[in-house]
């Protein structure tokens, strides 16, 4: 019993281990955040491309079609275009790290 509370204070007390980056590690991220990027271009493509068109013989749901339409785009689009700078962030820090391990200059913390 004695034995069990020993390894299980011992492993309370071990520090948490540093995260390292790798060149590799960091390329890797680099190619998910341009996949990701890519993904993001297509939907926005996508949402450009709704049609505010409908096709009902209720003139009360198409007077405001249009109108719903619109407004439903429109917070659509902001939300990928909020990731898509999210995205474009991230990727510029990925993209400066890599310089930095590729000119050895990175330094962990």
């Amino acid at each position: 019993m004695s034995e069990n509370k020993n390894i299980n204070i011992e492993a309370a007390v071990e520090e948490p281990k540093k995260i390292r980056f790798t060149i590799e590690y960091v390329l890797e991220k680099i190619e998910e955040l341009t996949k990701q990027l890519e993904s993001v271009e297509r939907v926005a493509a996508c949402i450009s491309a709704v049609s505010d068109e409908i096709d009902t013989d209720e003139p009360e749901i198409a007077e405001h079609w249009s109108e719903v339409c619109s407004i439903k785009a429109a917070a659509i689009r902001e939300v990928f275009t909020q990731r898509e700078a999210n995205l474009k962030k991230l990727l510029d820090y990925y993209i400066e790290l890599s310089h930095e391990l590729r000119s050895n200059n990175y330094n962990p913390i």
